[in-house]
């Protein structure tokens, strides 16, 4: 009798803790009066529906709220408080890509340096990771969005 090896091959998410230290002031700044520096951050509402998961370039197509800010001094202290902090990460590999619903970009003489999103107010997602100690990120954030989006 011969028998029958069923072999079935699940797509699972890949899980680990990694640890990265930002440095954007040291990377590109200090920022000063001979460089422009400025973030827009591309919003879209929690409760609005999508066809499909939203990824960066529909977030900043399709945004409800664009917001320039160009406060150097908004900038540099946010930049200060992530500075040599050491973040842990979980990086992720969903089955679907995230419905991303804001995202952020930070430009220096018009390049971008930094940027960073999130799909629920909750997480932060920085090159495919999740951070996990995200309250700098987030709070950059709701500074500038109305109050019942965060």
């Amino acid at each position: 009798m011969k028998k029958a090896i069923l072999l079935i091959l699940f797509s699972s998410t890949i899980l680990y803790g990694q640890e990265i230290t930002l440095n954007p002031i040291r990377d590109y700044g200090p920022f000063n009066s001979t460089g422009h520096i400025h973030a827009i951050i591309y919003f879209i509402p929690f409760d609005v529906l999508t066809r499909h998961p939203y990824g960066i370039e529909d977030v900043k197509r399709a945004y409800i709220f664009k917001i320039e800010i160009r406060e150097t001094n908004v900038i540099s202290t946010f930049f200060e408080k992530i500075e040599n902090t050491t973040y842990t990460t979980t990086f992720f590999n969903p089955p679907n890509r995230p419905n991303l619903r804001c995202v952020v970009e930070f430009f220096y003489n018009d390049t971008l340096i930094f940027a960073y999103s999130s799909e629920d107010g909750q997480n932060v997602i920085l090159n495919n990771e999740i951070i996990d100690n995200r309250k700098d990120f987030l709070d950059f954030i709701r500074q500038y969005l109305p109050e019942k989006y965060f």
